[in-house]
C-alpha cells in the first residue's frame, strides 16, 4: 500500500513539474517572441502542444534519458569514469 502511495506522489509531483514548464515556456514566448522576432502570441494549448512535439521528437530522435535528476549526474559520472 504505501509504495501505490508512493507512486501517486511522484505522478502528483511530475504533473506539477510538466504544468510548470508549459507555464513558463508560455510567458516566455509571450514576452520575447513578439517583441525579438515580431512572432504573434501562443494560446496555451498551443503552447501544451509544442511541449508535447518537441517531447516526442527528442524520443524518437534517441536525444531522452529517462534519468531523475538525482540520480541523472551520477550516472554521468559512471559513464565519463568508463570511457577513460
Amino acid at each position: 500500500m504505501k509504495s501505490h502511495q508512493s507512486k501517486m506522489h511522484y505522478l502528483v509531483l511530475d504533473l506539477v513539474a510538466f504544468a510548470a514548464v508549459v507555464v513558463a515556456f508560455h510567458w516566455s514566448w509571450n514576452v520575447a517572441m513578439p517583441f525579438l522576432f515580431g512572432l504573434p502570441t501562443i494560446k496555451f494549448q498551443q503552447t501544451l502542444g509544442l511541449i508535447v512535439l518537441l517531447l516526442i521528437s527528442s524520443v524518437l530522435l534517441g536525444r531522452h534519458r529517462s534519468t531523475s535528476l538525482v540520480t541523472g549526474s551520477r550516472r554521468r559520472r559512471e559513464e565519463s569514469e568508463y570511457d577513460e
